[in-house]
């Protein structure tokens, strides 16, 4: 990026002038019944989601754990057997 000067110059912008802003990473995650093919996600159904399977972000150990669950459109139960990440 270049600007013109008072002179018709290009030249680059001090960096003080240039806005910083800061990135983020989002983490998602999310499981499909295996009866109706409804897809649940932590952020879209976190009331859902804290209740059934839990209101923290998954550690190793727990990420390779089962979860049995009831799905929040049909009911019925099914396993979730660890998540893939």
């Amino acid at each position: 990026m270049s600007i013109e000067n008072e002179n018709g110059n290009f030249a680059k912008p001090m960096l003080a002038e240039v806005p910083k802003v800061v990135g983020s990473i989002n983490i998602s995650h999310h499981v499909d019944c295996p009866h109706c093919d409804e897809t649940m996600y932590d952020d879209l159904d976190r009331e859902w989601w804290n209740s059934n399977i839990t209101d923290q972000l998954p550690n190793e150990e727990e990420y390779n754990s089962q979860f049995e669950i009831n799905c929040k459109e049909c009911g019925k139960p099914f396993i979730i057997d660890g998540f893939v990440y």
